[in-house]
């Protein structure tokens, strides 16, 4: 007897319910797996911290502390107390350890801002800082000032959780260098003693290598990455030029001049431009090119522009632009131009660090 619809309907239902839960299983077993091979490493962390607030306990220590406020000002003689540690419950999926950075006074600030004064003091509370008072004068033009009194209590945060997906140790940490967050990510064979020294030293704000040993690795490697792919391309471009006669090669630059394109890349932002497509904007927002979501990047605050069949990046910010081009030092443009060749990194505002995921690579084949 053939199916009636509604029969053919519930099979096809149950089915695919079915898969689902089959992958819904697969999922959650692979997730476990990941788990249980970081939670020895977040174990490690959590018993060493543990440890080590014990003794900060018993020892009653204060760090001298200058906190900066990115583009803002500093906020200077802060003492580093009150630690406190918490963890979830077995199995342990996160380890935090929080503490405090506080002052005897109040502290003024002034400064001059070009964005939207409400958003900005409302990040700044989000962020932990307490402004007693503030005052905004020439409000909504280039010369806007900004007046506040600020409480010296600001919270220190610093949490490993475990990321099944990515099958790391994400590390977030807030208010510590610098206001803001920071985020990076530790690999469960990362997690040994002499990690776990660096991340004492740290915290106490010791000499240490904490972060440029392997923490912030992600988009660092991938910057790395792409520009040995480039160096190895470049080494095959010449190995294979090397053979080829006078006539050819001529060629070959000739075709190479005419497809020549310049390559930006930010995180997962990358283009491609013809001299023609220029000129080309960086910039925080309102920007008809390139978004860099970084606070010390200016609303429009540099463009790549030809001139004399050069192509240049041009500043035009507050906090200047730095560029560091491949096997050179870096270069700090204020107001200033800077020829692009080769390839190299850009970084809008602050200078280019390992551990700074605002880095923008560049990309123009010499001539």
């Amino acid at each position: 007897m053939p199916q009636t619809l509604i029969e053919e309907l519930r099979d096809v239902v149950d089915n695919t319910s079915g898969v689902a839960k089959d992958r819904s299983r697969r999922r959650e077993l692979h997730s476990k797996a990941v788990k249980s091979m970081l939670a020895p490493s977040l174990a490690k962390i959590h018993d060493y911290l543990s440890e080590f607030k014990q003794h900060l306990s018993s020892l009653d220590p204060s760090t001298d502390v200058d906190l900066s406020l990115r583009q803002i000002g500093v906020i200077k003689d802060l003492q580093q107390t009150h630690y406190k540690l918490m963890s979830g419950t077995d199995p342990l999926k996160s380890v935090i350890l929080t503490a405090e950075l506080i002052g005897e006074n109040p502290v003024k600030l002034g400064f001059q801002y070009e964005g939207n004064a409400g958003i900005l003091i409302e990040n700044l509370k989000q962020e932990g800082l307490i402004i007693i008072t503030h005052n905004v004068t020439r409000a909504y033009t280039p010369e806007q000032t900004i007046l506040m009194e600020v409480e010296p209590k600001i919270p220190v945060r610093m949490e490993f959780k475990i990321n099944p997906e990515e099958e790391t140790i994400d590390l977030t940490v807030n208010n510590f260098e610098e206001l803001g967050e920071r985020r990076h990510t530790l690999t469960a064979n990362e997690v040994d003693d002499e990690m776990l020294d660096q991340l004492g030293k740290y915290i106490l704000r010791r000499e240490n290598n904490f972060l440029t040993s392997g923490v912030s690795w992600g988009y660092r490697k991938r910057l790395r990455e792409k520009l040995d792919a480039d160096l190895e391309e470049k080494r095959k471009t010449l190995a294979e030029t090397a053979e080829v006669v006078v006539g050819r090669l001529r060629d070959i630059l000739a075709k190479k001049e005419e497809a020549r394109l310049l390559q930006v890349s930010f995180r997962d932002q990358e283009v491609e431009l013809s001299p023609k497509e220029l000129p080309y904007r960086l910039g925080r927002k309102n920007v008809m090119g390139m978004v860099i979501d970084s606070s010390h990047a200016s609303r429009q605050h540099a463009t790549i522009i030809r001139e004399d069949n050069k192509v240049l990046l041009c500043d035009h910010s507050n906090n200047g632009t730095f560029v560091k081009p491949e096997g050179e030092g870096e270069f700090r443009l204020k107001n200033g131009q800077f020829q692009l060749s080769g390839r190299g990194l850009i970084c809008l505002g602050e200078p280019i660090t390992d551990e700074n995921e605002d880095t923008i690579y560049y990309s123009y084949p010499e001539e």
